[in-house]
């Protein structure tokens, strides 16, 4: 009966066992799969409102006024939370927090855009080891609301606490023991009861005050847990980084000590040894004495812990640069160096499919003119986001590119602000204002996009005032693409402006755009034929043309 006995227990283990080993083999197997996918094709990715404004903690923590950085304004106007997705390869929370920072930071220095590049290219060309890593972050993964920046620096700030009630628990499981052991039964008992009953109550009690400190810690072990992992490899590409990283995670070893004690995630397998050691965290708040203890250590040596962070997050925005390029129909490694004019050749939007490729070399100021829906604000953005993917992941949407080190701005998509009061006129002038003080103060060359100046108001005085501003980007170091309808300004800056525009044909009366960039101003305009095509009565469009005719004739309306 012993035999039989033995031989269950024994058949019991080596199951639990291999459906283990099989479900560990399973999971890398699908999160493999996964990261082969994610790297050959598109991304398909939508974060939710809460988890997106998270992963902003680092940018947001780190950013300030003087530093050369992409504005909220910009930002919009440019899609780059579109971009962002198309870009997002990484699979941890450190990762995606600071490619989101990399992006809205364009970098001044060709040896910090080099290495970028060398250990992108390094990845592009190494499948097996960016695998491997990419494993390793997807070990580490994702943070559900929550920035793991913003929770390092919560734990910097946090009140440590003294250990001595928990370890007076220890004293009490000795006097249920004694209680037992030698007092009457019925004393005893109650002695045993009301000891738990203490431990129980103060253990649960603390545990949810500090609840959100102990996800804090759980990041901080997996980071230095994939810290050491990544240590372990041998990456020529990357041995630089790997030494760095190889020093922070002797300086925090402490932290990981007996961690076991501590319900940290590394340690959540479910099986009866986890049960068991959960009931005796219980009874002697082991894990909340190893809880202080790791605070503490997070905080002598926080400056360590935010640089892992910071160096796991830069090595995955690599393999993201690799995995985004890998998926671009057409990049190229940008020419960089102050002085430079902005050129480049076969420059296309790359959230469009199928897109239409221009070219342009200027050394000053650009004014685009245009029919309605011509090409004109795409071309903007499109020039914009090649200036920054250039100066952040060292990549441009064409097949040739050179420029400055810019300080990139932009105007274009304004909306009134109910809650301060605004018109849209007033909103526009501001940001106006805003661009022309940079254009003035700012030490890096500025590279601005405007798009329909001063559109929230009367011909006559958005003629006069748009001459007057767009001339004043000629008087400093900014560069300037402005886009609009306004063809007087064609010749009314075309001493300070290089004039580009965008045409379309009619094939009974439908529109048909080119999206091709022109030298010199717009000879054409749609919008009444626009009329047309939508199905506006056909006396409106009769007298609409009517007047056209009139005023270019006479030069005044009635």
């Amino acid at each position: 009966m012993k035999t039989e006995v033995i031989l269950f227990i024994a058949a019991v283990v080596v199951v639990l066992v291999y459906t283990s080993i099989r479900s560990a083999a399973e999971r890398k197997r699908k999160i493999r799969d996964k990261i082969q996918k994610e790297y050959q094709k598109p991304l398909e990715r939508e974060l939710a409102y809460d988890d997106y404004e998270a992963l902003k903690s680092y940018f947001y923590g780190t950013v300030c006024e003087e530093e050369n950085y992409i504005d909220d304004d910009t930002w919009d106007d440019l899609n780059m939370d579109d971009i962002f997705m198309t870009m997002n390869n990484t699979n941890s929370s450190v990762g995606r927090e600071y490619l989101y920072s990399f992006l809205r930071k364009p970098c001044v220095s060709q040896d910090e855009l080099d290495r970028r590049h060398k250990i992108a290219c390094g990845f592009a060309q190494n499948e097996e080891k960016r695998i491997k890593i990419q494993e390793e972050f997807a070990n580490l993964g994702i943070a559900r609301k929550v920035g793991i920046y913003s929770c390092l620096k919560l734990m910097k700030e946090y009140a440590a606490e003294s250990s001595l009630i928990h370890y007076s628990c220890f004293f009490l499981i000795a006097l249920c023991v004694l209680a037992v052991c030698t007092i009457r039964s019925d004393i005893g008992i109650f002695i045993v009861i009301a000891s738990v009953a203490f431990i129980v109550i103060t253990y649960y009690k603390k545990k949810a005050q500090i609840e959100k400190y102990f996800d804090c810690v759980k990041w901080t072990v997996s980071m230095i847990s994939v810290s050491k992992k990544l240590c372990s490899m041998r990456i020529d590409f990357l041995q630089n980084e790997l030494d760095e990283l190889s020093s922070y995670v002797a300086s925090t070893k402490k932290i990981t000590k007996n961690i076991f004690l501590l319900q940290t995630g590394q340690n959540m397998g479910g099986s009866l040894a986890e049960m068991l050691l959960d009931y005796l965290r219980i009874l002697t708040h082991v894990d909340l004495i190893k809880f202080n203890h790791s605070v503490a250590q997070i905080q002598r040596h926080y400056r360590e812990i935010i640089g892992m962070y910071e160096l796991l997050g830069y090595i995955e925005s690599c393999i993201a640069i690799a995995a985004y390029r890998n998926k671009l129909p057409e990049w190229s490694v940008p020419r960089l160096s102050h002085g430079n004019d902005y050129k480049a050749e076969n420059l296309y939007h790359p959230l469009l499919e199928n897109a239409v490729a221009n070219s342009i070399h200027t050394d000053r100021c650009v004014l685009l003119t245009g029919s309605n829906a011509s090409g004109k604000s795409t071309f903007l953005r499109s020039a914009a986001l090649n200036a920054l993917f250039s100066q952040t992941i060292y990549t441009s949407t064409s097949s040739e590119y050179e420029g400055d080190f810019y300080r990139i701005v932009s105007s274009m998509s304004h909306k009134d602000s109910v809650v301060e009061g605004d018109s849209y006129y007033m909103v526009e002038i501001k940001a106006l204002k805003r661009i022309l003080d940079m254009a003035v103060q700012s030490h890096e060359k500025l590279l601005c996009f405007l798009d329909e100046v001063l559109r929230g108001t009367n011909t006559v005085e958005r003629i006069a005032a748009s001459t007057q501003i767009l001339k004043s980007f000629d008087n400093t170091r900014a560069l300037c693409f402005a886009a609009t309808h306004d063809i007087e300004l064609t010749s009314l800056l075309a001493s300070c402006y290089d004039n580009y525009h965008f045409d379309e044909s009619f094939v009974n009366d439908d529109v048909q755009y080119s999206y091709t960039l022109h030298k010199g101003p717009a000879k054409s305009r749609n919008a009444i034929r626009l009329l047309k095509q939508m199905g506006y009565d056909k006396k409106l469009i009769d007298d609409a043309n009517a007047l056209t005719k009139k005023f270019e004739e006479t030069g005044a309306w009635c």
